[in-house]
């Protein structure tokens, strides 16, 4: 909804009541309403209540990590533009709300309203959305807040004495807050009329009983492999070049030569190659962001990002450029994008009604007061209270239908494009790029849904086609990497790697979820990232513990390469390694550097100390 300020339009929307709010979830824009549906969807025992299905808790998944995602890449490097960056953060959010008011049945909408609202419970009356809801007059309000007011004084007061007191006696205090909470929770209640107290239980629904834990569970930590890893974490790469400033690290490669090929850069990009010690040996620029880059057996580099394919020789020189395959048919995709979002934003409520419907229920209430003869005291001051609160409601109603005046209810061109744009960017990405000397192969978000594909073409771009669908990746990661032994996917979601002949046909699949990391993969999603040794081993990384592992090209557990230490976090996290096996290298994409790790002393290549070394 485009009304302006954002409080006007939450006020209407809380006025609805429940069922009419639970369609708000996206569209108020509400950041805090937001926040508080991404916290509840996260809690097993909130998705067991509302029978949040896998299907849909996958999609939350997804949705959220590029919500995150998103927001962290909106933050201005320099922090300048804050208006920009609150234009985003609105933005962003938005995207996010719809998402989840997409995923969400409204039976679900409901229940997780009534929660919300059962958490806050009294105390919530504090809060003017909740005043809202309930019809409350001025006066009632006032009344509220001057209670809440002095309680909470009280509850200073008695913690203050509690103190002073020699020793303290926890137990004494703890009863006593307990009562002077009552008391305050009583207070207020009694200000609500019967049938605002009956509209409050309507509100919380079933009572929900938060099951509390006996014991203190702690989070399994990735077990310590020091002792049988076989490298050691030894420096930091970060590109270094004295002529030209080099954007964000965002994804890299290692070179048959054994140099370092990094993607940098927002948009336009840059491929930049060097050393080990980060010393820039070649730098050419691209004109998008520059999301991945490997290289071919023939030793030409491939880059890819924001819907573009290239190849450059070894020496930099573009060979080719094209469109990626899924940004081939893009544009009506763009138009269905637009078109949907026009829609959903003529069918938001009208706030206007959410006013009528409250006048009518004052209006009706009043009218049956005033017709009887002889009014009790109590009866009178609910005339007065109703009669305030008609005014006060007419009078808003006019302020809304003003503004509705003044901005039109179609979505403008600027807010469809934004919008429009937000989602483009997630589909145009390119997740990874690579080549077996015979054919290209790219992984994409899927057009439709939440899952990635991997597409073949020829070396010349041309006649793509999808040979595998259905992949599960979140945090926008899909690493699928290509050897003479046939496609290597590090599907995230599924904890696994996955092994695909060049047709797309499953050979093999190994991994689990494993908290300690020794037999299977740690966190919520990984292995994130996979690359190969010359001998065709299989390499793994992982975000969050920063472990890498090393298989056999069939899946055989070969050794422990070791712990690198980086930014805890769900992320990409490129890994290479030298041609000769002694130094591999994992891309911390927060601190913009690549962690260089270098085979131990008196370590076998599968992790077993060496004579010499035992001696």
């Amino acid at each position: 909804m485009n009304l302006q300020p954002l409080a006007a339009v939450m006020l209407a929307a809380l006025l609805c009541g429940t069922s009419q709010l639970n369609a708000q979830v996206g569209k108020t824009h509400s950041l805090q309403k937001v926040s508080n549906y991404s916290s509840f969807l996260r809690h097993p025992q909130i998705q067991e209540e509302i029978k949040f299905t896998a299907e849909q808790k996958e999609k939350f998944q997804r949705a959220e990590t590029e919500f995150r995602n998103t927001l962290s890449n909106a933050v201005p490097r320099n922090r300048k533009d804050q208006e920009q960056y609150r234009a985003k953060v609105k933005e962003v959010y938005m995207v996010f709300g719809q998402q989840i008011d997409d995923i969400l049945t409204d039976d679900q909408k409901t229940r997780i309203d009534q929660i919300l609202f059962q958490r806050h419970g009294v105390h919530g009356l504090r809060m003017s959305e909740y005043q809202a809801k309930l019809g409350l007059s001025k006066e009632q309000s006032e009344s509220m807040n001057k209670f809440f007011s002095d309680g909470f004084a009280k509850m200073r007061k008695l913690t203050s004495e509690s103190n002073r007191t020699k020793p303290f006696d926890a137990e004494k205090h703890r009863q006593k807050s307990l009562e002077l909470r009552r008391q305050i929770e009583k207070e207020v209640f009694d200000v609500l009329t019967d049938e605002q107290k009956t509209k409050f239980k309507e509100l919380s629904g079933e009572p929900f009983k938060w099951k509390h834990q006996t014991t203190t569970i702690v989070p399994a930590r990735p077990a310590s492999i020091d002792d049988r890893a076989t490298h050691k974490q030894v420096g930091l790469i970060r590109p270094r070049s004295e002529e030209n400033p080099i954007g964000s690290l965002n994804a890299f490669c290692v070179s048959s030569d054994g140099d370092i090929l990094a993607a940098c850069g927002e948009g336009p990009g840059q491929v930049v190659r060097m050393n080990n010690e980060g010393k820039v040996l070649q730098m050419w620029e691209i004109p998008v962001k520059a999301e991945a880059v490997n290289t071919a057996p023939n030793g030409t580099i491939l880059v890819a990002g924001q819907g573009k394919i290239y190849r450059f020789s070894n020496d930099g020189t573009q060979l080719k450029e094209a469109a990626a395959p899924h940004a081939r048919n893009l544009e009506n995709v763009r138009q269905k994008m637009a078109e949907d979002y026009k829609q959903r934003f003529e069918r938001q409520v009208d706030p206007t009604e959410a006013y009528n419907r409250q006048i009518a229920h004052f209006e009706a209430r009043l009218k049956d007061l005033q017709e009887k003869e002889e009014p009790t005291d109590e009866e009178r001051q609910m005339i007065e209270a109703f009669s305030k609160a008609l005014e006060q409601l007419v009078k808003a109603k006019a302020r809304i239908a003003n503004l509705q005046q003044q901005n039109s209810s179609k979505a403008t061109q600027e807010q469809v494009d934004r919008y429009v744009d937000q989602m483009m960017r997630r589909k145009t990405a390119v997740a990874s790029i690579s080549s077996d000397g015979k054919a290209t192969y790219v992984a994409t978000a899927a057009m439709e849904g939440y899952g990635y594909v991997v597409w073949r073409m020829t070396n010349e771009f041309a006649d793509a086609e999808v040979i595998v669908k259905d992949l599960r990746g979140c945090c926008g990661q899909m690493d699928v990497q290509c050897s003479s032994n046939g496609l290597y996917v590090a599907e995230n979601s599924r904890h696994r790697v996955v092994n695909y002949d060049v047709d797309g046909k499953l050979i093999k699949a190994w991994g689990k979820k494993d908290r300690t990391g020794q037999d299977g993969f740690t966190s919520c999603c990984n292995p994130m990232n996979v690359c190969f040794g010359t001998n065709g081993d299989v390499y793994t990384a992982e975000s969050n513990s920063g472990r890498v592992k090393r298989f056999s090209r069939t899946g055989d557990f070969i050794s422990f390469v070791g712990d690198v230490k980086l930014v805890p976090g769900c992320k990409k996290v490129s890994i290479g390694v030298s041609p000769d096996g002694e130094s591999v290298y994992m891309l911390d994409i927060t601190r913009n550097h690549i962690v260089w790790m270098k085979k131990k002393d008196g370590m076998d290549d599968d992790g077993n100390k060496t004579t010499a070394a035992k001696n």
